[in-house]
């Protein structure tokens, strides 16, 4: 039997009285005084305790269907996961296969084309052959002899006209199923994509000496396609390092910002 979950979306009432009222009564308050500072504060505590006792109202109700959405995702990640294991095993099968067969088609391609190659060269032989024959006949004169051996030097001289053979496979897919080859970069070192980076920013963006710019050419290889959008800062991994040394923080291109909050017990 389907268990069936009845919720209450309609909002409360007195949540949103509470809340209007502290939001219209924050455009009055102006602090220019120790005494308004300290009126204002209490202020932002009411502020605060409702933001909280809203959060856990609501936390309290998001409870259930947070669990619901747990137990379906757990579901869905049992029944997908095997198929999608399945999916990329029998497809790199697939693949195995159809490159294999795409090896042997142009193994097969080549191998007639030297095939034809070589009965084109023979036929040019043997045309060359029977021109020479012929200058080497006793009622040819002198004149025409030399004429016909300069025509068989030309006929063993003059490329070959091969077609190609083209070799048919037979179909390895499904009706309805196509191959399709997307292309992807991986990162194999991220230190040399970096240096890369810079030296290709060093040696477009910056007047620097023929030495310097051969040194960064020949030792760190950058090319035209060394952007600066392929990085980005890891902003975790700065945040953490502002918040241990703070005003010692001393990273090029990056500052230290303060954000000051007010926190009511």
């Amino acid at each position: 039997m389907t268990e069936t979950m009845t919720l209450n979306l309609k909002p409360n009432p007195e949540l949103s009285s509470q809340t209007t009222e502290l939001i219209a009564l924050a455009e009055f308050y102006v602090v220019t005084t120790a005494e308004e500072s300290v009126e204002a504060s209490e202020f932002l505590a009411r502020i605060q305790k409702l933001r909280r006792w809203i959060d856990g109202i609501y936390k309290d109700a998001k409870g259930p269907l947070a669990t619901a959405k747990r137990t379906l995702d757990a579901q869905q990640k049992a029944l997908l996961d095997p198929l999608a294991m399945a999916e990329r095993t029998v497809m790199q099968r697939i693949v195995d296969y159809t490159t294999s067969q795409e090896k042997q088609r142009q193994l097969l391609e080549r191998d007639a084309r030297l095939a034809a190659e070589r009965i084109a060269r023979d036929e040019q032989a043997r045309q060359a052959q029977i021109v020479r024959q012929l200058a080497d006949a006793a009622q040819t004169s002198g004149a025409a002899a030399v004429a016909l051996h300069a025509q068989a030097d030309m006929i063993e001289q003059s490329p070959m006209l091969v077609m190609p053979v083209p070799v048919v496979m037979d179909t390895a897919l499904a009706a309805g199923v196509q191959q399709r080859t997307t292309y992807g970069a991986t990162v194999e070192n991220l230190r040399d994509l970096v240096l890369g980076i810079a030296a290709q920013i060093m040696v477009s963006e910056y007047a620097i000496s023929a030495d310097m710019r051969t040194f960064l050419i020949e030792t760190f290889l950058p090319t035209s396609q060394c952007s600066l959008s392929m990085v980005e800062a890891s902003m975790p991994t700065l945040n953490t390092l502002a918040r241990a040394l703070r005003n010692d923080l001393s990273i090029p291109g990056v500052t230290l910002e303060k954000n000051v909050t007010l926190v009511a017990k």
